[in-house]
């Protein structure tokens, strides 16, 4: 009967009809002899399994950890840790999930590589929601080492052990430990399925860290293999093609405008050649369009810009925004056509194309987005053409604020804003230092 419970409960999984196979297992359940913890515990297992499947975290959650107290065979409790590392990283509990990946992993035979990486890579992922990208990257490290000692290549297995093994005298960084075990991988050919994915998310890393030329070239490297790929899946084919969109801001970030367009021009074909676009991919297109507007704003090619970026808000009003982010890219497109009005001083246009961003800005953000500092900064230039200096002022300062800490990058608009703020303003400060030092040189002691 255990026999025939199981094989029906495995059917129904492959059918993708959870309940039903979820109550085959119960059944099953009834006919386990009770000192037979670990048959206890794999058909709890089963049943975690099942309600994960069913999106009932919590329930799942409660069988998976039952099974971890009940299993002793090793590999029934790595089922019963893998489950767990998925309940709590889906409930966001990632102190929790990394406690179970390290358990995991524990348990994961050293043959077993691929499951190996995997789970180093779910630990950064931990890491990455908890904002910690220095660790996360040492968790990619780690993968990069596991692929290279794991070759065939013999000879290279060697020299990495040795290097692993010694107790290195020179201060060496994180970032130059990933990119030597990078020239490895690519100095002898290794060939590995989970490489493109490692090296998307050492990008995605080193952009969060702020650093954009290392970002870039990690980016590239997934592009490259997702590109040459024999087979990929339809989700990897959308993720090679955002790559092209990243690739190309951060060739924007880097102020190499020309391979900024090249890569956007690339992402854009692609988005142009689908007969049939769906609601996303318009949203795709419509981003694609303002993004190339604002590279040739960069590039002082004002008519272009203009042209691109009203093709981005034409195609916007014609589709549904449901999410903040798709609005809020709404706004931004409003936003870039205003910097354009206002560069060919077109105050009336540039004033409503801003009136318009914030608009919407103000009903989706809870955080200010980095085209906010945008749109104040042409707030105080405005004010500042109408003599109204103090409202000027404060707009700058608003603007200042937004673009450091939400766009780090624009480090133009930066220098920019505190160039005319000094220009505009700096006389205030000159006298208010002037005031302090006189007001001290007033001060006198108390009488005694």
């Amino acid at each position: 009967m255990l026999n025939t419970y199981s094989s029906i409960g495995s059917l129904y999984c492959k059918l993708k009809r959870y309940e039903q196979a979820r109550q085959q297992y119960e059944k099953k359940l009834q006919f386990i002899n009770n000192d037979d913890q670990n048959g206890i515990g794999l058909c709890y297992i089963q049943m975690g399994w099942c309600y994960m499947r069913e999106k009932s975290t919590d329930q799942a959650l409660d069988y998976y950890l039952k099974s971890s107290k009940l299993c002793s065979e090793s590999s029934t409790l790595l089922d019963a840790y893998l489950g767990l590392c998925d309940c709590y990283f889906s409930k966001k509990d990632f102190d929790q999930a990394l406690v179970y990946y390290n358990k995991a992993i524990e348990y994961t035979e050293d043959k077993e590589v691929a499951r190996k990486i995997n789970l180093f890579m779910g630990k950064s992922e931990c890491y990455q929601h908890k904002l910690d990208y220095e660790q996360a990257l040492e968790e990619y490290k780690t993968c990069l080492k596991l692929i290279i000692l794991n070759d065939d290549n013999k000879q290279q297995q060697s020299i990495v052990k040795v290097l692993l093994n010694s107790n290195k005298s020179n201060n060496d960084d994180d970032t130059n430990d990933i990119v030597y075990y990078t020239d490895l991988i690519d100095d002898n050919q290794i060939e590995n399925d989970q490489l493109a994915t490692i090296y998307n998310d050492i990008g995605f890393c080193y952009y969060k860290l702020n650093f954009y030329l290392l970002s870039l070239k990690y980016y590239k490297k997934s592009l490259y293999l997702y590109s040459t790929a024999t087979t990929m899946t339809e989700q990897q084919q959308k993720l090679n093609c955002k790559l092209l969109s990243i690739i190309s801001s951060l060739y924007s970030i880097l102020s190499n405008n020309k391979m900024a367009l090249d890569y956007a021009f690339k992402y854009l074909r692609i988005l142009e050649a689908i007969e049939l676009r769906q609601n996303q991919e318009q949203i795709e297109l419509a981003n694609c369009y303002n993004n190339i507007g604002w590279y040739y704003y960069s590039d002082d090619e004002h008519k272009l810009a203009l042209d691109y970026c009203q093709e981005a808000i034409d195609l916007y009003q014609q589709l549904t925004l449901e999410t903040v982010d798709e609005q809020q890219n709404y706004a931004n497109a409003w936003s870039s056509l205003a910097v354009i009005y206002y560069d060919l001083d077109q105050i009336s246009e540039c004033f409503d194309c801003c009136q318009k961003s914030m608009k919407i800005f103000y009903k989706t953000s809870t955080t200010s987005h980095g085209a906010v500092g945008f749109n104040y900064e042409l707030y105080a230039n405005l004010h500042l053409k109408n003599g109204q200096r103090w409202v000027a002022e404060e707009f700058y300062r608003k603007a200042l604020n937004i673009i450091k800490t939400h766009a780090p990058f624009e480090l133009q608009a930066i220098t920019r804003i505190e160039n005319n703020y000094e220009v505009h303003f700096s006389f205030r400060l000159c006298l208010k230092t002037s005031l302090v030092g006189i007001l001290i040189s007033l001060a006198v002691e108390p009488c005694q």
